[in-house]
């Protein structure tokens, strides 16, 4: 796995490990932080791919890791979410995860809306996607 050097991009350390369920990539940023008691830390080292465990809403689980990869693009950064060919977009890589795991969101509630209205591609999409993601039983209405 490679590494990139992010610039001098502003990280809050929540921002990133919340996210991060590799607890080798974790200490890695961690000890790239030299855990300093300040929120900021700039600029820092981040694998270029890590796996994600959560999308942040409380109405979906992960149930399977998504992999997610990183890289730098006309000032911003993009996540993308090779799986299942989505991307997120942002001024920071917090920004772009956040954008990619809202984008999966999204994607996961359309296709089990129109399931019935679905073509064989969307079709063999949810179901790749049904085995990374589920409905989370223990979310109250």
């Amino acid at each position: 796995m490679s590494t990139q050097m992010l610039d001098s991009n502003l990280f809050k350390k929540e921002d990133l490990v919340e996210d991060i369920i590799n607890e080798s990539q974790l200490l890695h940023i961690l000890h790239s932080m030299n855990f300093a008691a300040t929120d900021l830390v700039m600029p820092i080292t981040i694998s270029d791919e890590i796996l994600i465990g959560s999308l942040k809403d409380g109405r979906l689980k992960v149930n399977k890791p998504i992999k997610v990869r990183f890289s730098k693009e006309d000032g911003g950064f993009v996540a993308e979410a090779e799986e299942f060919s989505e991307f997120g977009f942002g001024a920071s890589v917090p920004d772009a995860l956040n954008d990619l795991q809202h984008t999966i969101v999204e994607l996961y509630f359309t296709l089990m809306a129109e399931k019935d209205r679905l073509g064989h591609d969307l079709q063999l999409l949810r179901e790749k996607l049904q085995g990374f993601v589920s409905i989370n039983a223990f979310e109250k209405p």
